[in-house]
């Protein structure tokens, strides 16, 4: 063999395994998102959507990562609903009004500074059941803003729409950390 092709050959054999290992690594995230949410969520095609908008769900390995991932996705759903919510407060001049959405901005405040951060905690000491709790937690904190803005909003409109997708993200976290009880990952 020709001294001078050995070194390529290597190469082309070596970017073939490395292919071919990102190709399995791949297909084993994606059974691994698919069967969490089969697992996890009595929807699971929502569950898979919302944990496929981050990028870190097609390499994660374990159910763990999954349960991190969902609360990130809820951290950073929960707070560009809040900065929503305040720049609305500001707008509005009817008073009730200004106190439902003033209500909704609390309410945010607290699954973003409180529940899903305290629940990331509580996953990383293996606290699991506590952390479930703290996901339905912030999932919960959509519900009373829906609350306080029903008597303002139809059901269908973009606010209460913002809603739905926290009680979502933060009911499907709950669902995956339900998987850790009882595990040792």
């Amino acid at each position: 063999m020709n001294p001078k092709i050995l070194p390529f050959s290597c190469l082309v054999v070596l970017l073939i395994l490395f292919a071919r290992n990102q190709v399995s690594t791949s297909a084993e995230s994606r059974n691994l998102v698919e069967d969490t949410c089969r697992r996890a969520y009595e929807e699971p095609d929502i569950c898979v959507a919302f944990l496929r908008t981050d990028s870190r769900s097609l390499k994660a390995t374990s159910v763990r990562e999954l349960a991190y991932i969902m609360l990130d996705i809820c951290i950073a759903n929960a707070t560009d609903t809040r900065n929503y919510f305040q720049r609305l407060r500001d707008a509005i001049s009817d008073r009730r009004a200004k106190k439902a959405v003033e209500l909704c901005v609390a309410d945010y405040g607290f699954a973003v500074k409180y529940d899903f951060p305290r629940a990331k905690k509580k996953l990383n000491s293996n606290s699991y059941a506590e952390a479930k709790k703290l996901a339905h937690n912030g999932a919960g904190r959509a519900v009373n803003c829906s609350r306080h803005l029903t008597p303002f909003l139809s059901s269908d409109s973009p606010l209460m729409l913002k809603n739905s997708i926290l009680q979502y993200v933060g009911l499907i976290a709950k669902g995956i950390i339900k998987l850790l009880q009882g595990k040792h990952v």
